[in-house]
């Protein structure tokens, strides 16, 4: 187990470490002794589970702003849907919000516009919902195969409960973008969910 002297860090913080607190040479030994595990950018107590909420946090570390959100595919792997955290992070935050951030080649940030209901908050790292993420997804025109892009939204469809027609019918609850290549996706990721 890990003791207080050892990580002060990892006790005060939900058991999540980062080389921005500590150096990266004592998170991979600790990672090698098994009392930590990666997480995205970050190392992770074994005593926590692999959560939303520790998925979230572990992202809310990259950029460490409250007004950034994580998005579509950094969503998918916090709900679960994912195996691994993407290769490039993708967050999003309100239009209005004029966020200033480091620039890095690992992140994408866009402004949206969005509900208060369509963001979860897990402390201070926020997550877009689970149908959110599915509308954002299902809507993409990121170059990822159609096999890809059916597998993760019926997992995160499977994971989250939600049904074709709930998903159908937020699509059509206000004009969005690319809605038919939307309804094309979901209805062929959704015999996979019903199986």
């Amino acid at each position: 187990m890990l003791s207080p002297a050892r990580s002060p860090l990892l006790l005060r913080s939900a058991s999540i470490a980062s080389a921005h607190a500590m150096p990266l040479a004592e998170l991979s030994a600790m990672s090698l002794d098994g009392e930590l595990y990666p997480l995205a950018e970050a190392y992770a107590s074994i005593a926590e589970p692999d959560t939303p909420a520790l998925r979230a946090l572990a992202l809310h570390g990259i950029l460490g702003n409250e007004r950034i959100i994580a998005d579509r595919w950094s969503a998918a792997w916090v709900w679960g849907a994912l195996p691994r955290p993407p290769r490039v992070h993708t967050f999003c935050t309100r239009s209005e919000a004029r966020v200033q951030h480091e620039l890095r080649l690992d992140v994408a940030i866009r402004e949206v516009v969005i509900d208060d209901g369509e963001i979860v908050a897990f402390g201070r790292a926020r997550a877009t919902s689970p149908l959110r993420t599915v509308l954002d997804l299902a809507r993409s025109q990121e170059a990822y195969s159609e096999s890809h892009y059916r597998g993760v939204l019926a997992r995160l469809m499977d994971e989250a409960g939600l049904g074709l027609e709930a998903c159908l019918a937020a699509l059509d609850s206000r004009p969005l973008p690319f809605t038919r290549l939307a309804r094309e996706r979901l209805r062929r990721a959704q015999p996979a969910v019903t199986r």
